[in-house]
């Protein structure tokens, strides 16, 4: 694989600094070439972003799995509909008179998708807002309102994995900690002595512990599992003696469920009584009331963990809130019918693209490599340009999922990364000797084993691309 991969990296740099487009190209065409004698099948397209010119191709039209570059089509939808100001609000609504500290009706909870809503954060903030309007005691319910959603927590054809796992975390417009609680694990006193683990936020999912303490390092063995139709969190295994706290992420089975009972447990603890426990609200149910307090989030605030960082969670929050907003309602299936209208308005040709979801878990979502640049062609003409390109991995930074890969081209490079089993995908704009950006997407498919990776191919790609200058 050296071998082959270092030829590969000859071959580019012998285009040289400032080479002209057909020297890039037949680069180019040598990368693909050596890609599929290696078993791997490429769906590729280059377009001058400025003046919509189709410069290469190579099945470029080929309808192939996009894995996250699926985030692109949700960020490029979020801000030219709803644009990078839109907020996702987050309400705290009384419902009934205040007298002498005691709220005569519900107390209602509304939200509309905000994936940043951080337990540390929300929590002592909506309890400081219920003790300043002078509640000490509810005699209704807490009401969880997550009506503007439909009950589909998890999206179509997503990979057969344990539910538990974060990347997975269902989708409600009520969730802390991006669908996730936190269970950190301690060891006892003594070797075969009984080890604890304690969950975070409070109260948030039902806890069962059976952990023991171990004698060593390699008895650390810990497991925290739930069950796909189980909101119970499990933990069992062993502790190395000397764990003081070791952190868990474990995505919960039903977000607004888990969000209520923390809240609750965070009011009963505050000392604030909730005669009529939490209760989830169904059909057309309370409106109106009296805010108590709101929490705000902009769009623009949400893309860039969503993109840098890949973050699952967000991007289909984004697709749900978008199809409530816009379409025929908070579902999956809606987001998918907002988010292609919105760019086929705004100029992209997707051709048969299907849009099943909003992160790229789907492995039912399709597109071609041509469809990703138009998307990135729209974008860079748009007025929301900055904002999408600032809000993409670059080159070599730290936390991104390019912090390992393109270090020497930085700022040049913004491009979204995708990886499924089987699948890895490269998108986004790459700017060239002469300083003229260009849009590229590199879709791979392995179809059998090779001496060749995915990756190394999107590389050699893109620094082909990065030689790109001037014609002479």
């Amino acid at each position: 694989m050296r071998i082959l991969a270092l030829s590969l990296l000859i071959g580019v740099a012998a285009l040289g600094q400032g080479s002209s487009w057909a020297g890039v190209e037949a680069g180019l065409a040598r990368i693909v070439a050596d890609a599929g004698r290696n078993g791997l099948e490429v769906g590729c397209a280059v377009v001058d972003p400025a003046s919509g010119a189709r410069l290469y191709g190579v099945q470029a039209q080929r309808l192939m799995i996009p894995a996250s570059n699926e985030k692109l089509f949700t960020a490029a939808a979020a801000l030219l509909a709803l644009g990078p100001e839109h907020r996702m609000l987050t309400d705290l609504v009384a419902h009934g008179e205040v007298r002498e500290g005691v709220l005569g009706g519900d107390l209602r909870l509304r939200g509309e998708g905000d994936p940043t809503l951080d337990s540390d954060r929300v929590l002592p903030f909506l309890v400081a807002r219920l003790k300043a309007a002078g509640v000490q005691r509810v005699r209704g319910a807490l009401l969880l309102d997550d009506r503007l959603f439909d009950r589909e927590l998890q999206g179509p054809q997503w990979p057969h994995e344990d539910a538990s796992k974060a990347w997975m975390a269902a989708v409600a417009p009520l969730s802390l900690d991006q669908g996730t609680v936190t269970v950190r694990v301690k060891a006892g006193a003594a070797p075969g002595a009984a080890a604890g683990a304690d969950l975070f936020p409070r109260g948030a999912a039902p806890l069962q512990c059976v952990l023991t303490t171990g004698k060593s390092a390699r008895d650390h063995l810990v497991a925290v599992t739930r069950a796909n139709d189980s909101e119970i969190l499990r933990v069992s295994g062993s502790v190395a003696p000397w764990t003081k706290g070791q952190n868990y992420s474990v995505a919960v089975q039903d977000p607004t469920a888990s969000f209520g009972a923390a809240l609750l447990c965070a009011f009963e603890s505050a000392g604030i009584r909730i005669d009529g426990g939490v209760r989830r609200m169904a059909g057309a149910g309370a409106q109106g009331g009296r805010l108590l307090a709101r929490l705000r989030t902009r769009i623009a605030d949400v893309l860039p963990v969503m993109l840098k960082s890949s973050q699952n969670h967000r991007a289909e929050m984004v697709f749900k809130h978008l199809g409530a907003a816009l379409g025929g309602g908070g579902s999956f299936e809606a987001g998918g019918v907002v988010v292609r209208s919105v760019l086929q308005r705004a100029g992209a040709e997707l051709g048969e693209s299907v849009i099943r979801d909003g992160s790229g878990l789907s492995r039912a979502n399709r597109t071609s490599a041509f469809a990703l640049t138009e998307v990135l062609r729209v974008m860079w003409v748009s007025p929301r340009r900055t904002e999408f390109c600032a809000a993409l991995p670059h080159g070599g930074e730290d936390g991104g999922t390019l912090a390992s890969r393109f270090q020497d081209l930085g700022t040049k490079l913004c491009a979204k990364t995708g990886t499924l089993h089987g699948v890895s995908t490269l998108s986004g704009y790459i700017q060239g000797v002469g300083g003229h950006t260009l849009c590229f997407s590199v879709l791979v498919q392995v179809a059998k084993a090779g001496k060749l990776s995915a990756r190394e191919v999107q590389d050699s790609f893109v620094r082909a691309l990065a030689r790109h200058g001037p014609e002479r």
